[in-house]
């Protein structure tokens, strides 16, 4: 076998082991729960390092001192979360209410 096929096939194999959104998150269940897999598997939070949490009502001021990914919350309980897979990869994930339930996501 070439080169170049070793190393297509490589490429290849490494993303199919890499998590796809559909098939680490599921929609419908909390957050802390999705969160955990997320870690598992690789992805890492990208953190927003200059939130003001005090100034967010609740329950998104919770959410934010709770999670250091959360980048924004509205004031109707969207959340949404952000995911990085080797900087290459990203994942924005929203939730919605007091449990933060998975409510979709979009990856780049």
């Amino acid at each position: 076998m070439n080169k170049i096929v070793k190393i297509a096939l490589a490429s290849v194999f490494y993303f199919i082991q890499q998590p796809v959104h559909g098939q680490v998150l599921s929609q419908g269940l909390p957050y802390q729960q999705e969160r955990a897999k997320l870690l598992a598997a690789g992805w890492q939070k990208v953190l927003k390092p200059h939130r003001h949490c005090n100034e967010l009502a609740e329950p998104a001021k919770t959410t934010c001192y709770k999670y250091p990914e959360v980048e924004d919350c509205s004031i109707n309980g969207y959340c949404k979360f952000s995911w990085t897979l080797n900087g290459s990869r990203f994942l924005y994930i929203t939730t919605f209410g007091m449990n933060n339930i998975v409510n979709g996501w979009v990856q780049e």
